[in-house]
């Protein structure tokens, strides 16, 4: 599977076409190798990584330190997103699975 956050973009339209465009590019590879594409929400990566779809950057930042057992802080905070994202998917892929959801 490939994790993407889903976005919404109400002003910054320079940085919205650049994000779109780079969805666009992972849309087209993960259609040519055959990968399913997640598309979370941030409240649902929150709600699975803390348990809060409410939960803020530190909280989430924290569990994720926490679940992959890093003795170190997770620098910066869009790294922090990234593996909280990539955790979430994990755990939304193997809810499907035990679905049998493909």
């Amino acid at each position: 599977h490939i994790v993407m956050e889903q976005r919404f973009f109400s002003k910054l339209c320079t940085t919205a076409a650049g994000v779109y465009q780079a969805q666009g590019v992972i849309l087209a590879v993960s259609g040519q190798s055959g990968r399913r594409v997640l598309e979370l929400g941030p409240g649902t990566i929150k709600q699975v990584i803390t348990g809060s779809g409410r939960a803020k950057k530190p909280e989430v930042t924290r569990m994720v330190e926490r679940l992959l057992g890093s003795t170190e802080p997770i620098r910066p905070a869009d790294a922090a997103d990234a593996l909280a994202g990539a955790v979430a998917g994990v755990f939304h892929a193997r809810s499907l699975a035990l679905c049998g959801t493909p």
